[in-house]
């Protein structure tokens, strides 16, 4: 295992767990790839905390009911200096399509070069 290359990712809740990972053991992650889940408010109350500069891919549906919350996680990342990537697909609430995973593994890749 390649420790600087540690990507975490979930659905839904496991999303939101992937993102408290990312909290809890910065050294440890290098990148989070969320499928329609959210940061916990406990996390974003501790801006001054949250680690910096890693990268993040955001897999969202425009009917899920977690999209605006993924649209504020963004910004609050960004603002922290992590590179971030958006894609949508259609679907609400549910696993993306692989082709979705595959640009974000491209998208990851590249940055990793």
């Amino acid at each position: 295992v390649d420790k600087s290359k540690i990507i975490v990712t979930g659905l839904s809740g496991g999303g939101c767990g992937s993102h408290a990972f990312s909290f809890w053991h910065p050294k440890l992650t290098k990148a989070v790839v969320i499928n329609t889940g959210r940061i916990q408010s406990v996390f974003t109350s501790q801006k001054d905390v949250y680690p910096r500069g890693k990268l993040a891919v955001f897999i969202a549906s425009p009917t899920d009911f977690r999209y605006k919350e993924m649209k504020r996680d963004r910004r609050f990342l960004e603002s922290l200096g992590w590179k971030t990537q958006w894609i949508e697909f259609e679907g609400g609430h549910q696993m993306a399509p692989p082709a979705i995973y595959r640009k974000a593994a491209q998208w990851l890749t590249e940055q990793f070069e």
